[in-house]
């Protein structure tokens, strides 16, 4: 019988000790994964195990969408409490060479509109024509949209203390990567 007096003594039952850090899990879409974690040799975008690029560190940083609201306020105000408030978490993981140029390719074609844009608005300043303005808004647009998706590989969905959700690798290769992970590693 627990002693009710005595407010130190050890809760009776595990339910609050810290979950486990071990092991890879999938969460709906998400793969949970454990700060700190160590990929296994497959990229986390084509399953590949050969032909791989050396292993990248990727640093994640989360904050809780509630956040959100303080944009209403001011964005500088969000921006500062969500950066103290954010939840931080990093990972180690392989890419193939081929994904690693496509997704290269695809920040370098980011580049080359921001360029096209600044390019735009140069020349619309200097020959007054507004076609370029035109031109350099559509750019610095798509450059904008363009940029977010191509520089989300994969993103956190969520962060806590022990773990990190991951969104943006394919089910199947999530499913590799649990499964290489139950098998004794030689």
């Amino acid at each position: 019988m627990r002693d009710l007096d005595n407010p130190y003594q050890p809760p009776a039952t595990l339910d609050l000790l810290a979950p486990s850090t071990d092991g890879l899990r999938l969460d709906g879409k998400a793969l949970v994964a454990p700060k700190g974690y160590i990929f296994p040799a497959i990229c986390l975008k084509t399953g590949a195990t050969e032909d791989l690029n050396p292993r990248e560190r990727r640093k994640f940083s989360w904050s809780s969408p509630k956040l959100a609201i303080l944009i209403i306020v001011n964005i500088l105000i969000y921006a500062l409490v969500a950066s103290i408030c954010a939840k931080r978490g990093e990972v180690h993981f392989h890419l193939s060479r081929n994904a690693a140029r496509k997704r290269r390719n695809a920040l370098l074609g980011n580049w080359g509109l921001l360029f096209l844009a600044i390019a735009c608005f140069i020349l619309g300043a200097t020959t007054d024509t507004p076609a370029y303005f035109w031109a350099g808004g559509v750019s610095m647009l798509l450059c904008l949209i363009f940029g977010i998706i191509a520089s989300r590989f994969f993103w956190a969905q969520k962060v806590d203390k022990t773990h990190i959700w991951i969104r943006g690798i394919p089910e199947n290769v999530a499913e590799a990567l649990i499964q290489s992970e139950s098998q004794p590693r030689s």
